[in-house]
């Protein structure tokens, strides 16, 4: 997937405009992502169940704070069609 162009490492040139969906809570980290099945997008799986979507995936809601704070949430993938 080419969200940009990457000179060197640790940096990038922007190909387009990115487009947010979801809101990522302060202090939940990263645990996973998945790109849509076009390549054009992606989610994000933060440790507490939020999602957030980016590029052309769709935000189909998410399961925050659903693992009673015991578990954190560790792996997001996508079906064939996108669509969950």
């Amino acid at each position: 997937m080419a969200i940009g162009s990457s000179r060197r490492p640790g940096t990038s040139t922007p190909s387009g405009t990115p487009r947010r969906s979801g809101t990522r809570p302060q202090g939940a980290p990263v645990t996973s992502a998945t790109r849509t099945p076009d390549g054009q997008g992606y989610w994000i799986l933060l440790a507490n169940g939020g999602v957030d979507a980016f590029g052309d995936a769709a935000l189909l809601g998410s399961p925050v704070n659903q693992t009673g704070g015991l578990d954190p949430a560790t792996a997001i993938f996508a079906t064939a069609d996108g669509q969950g």
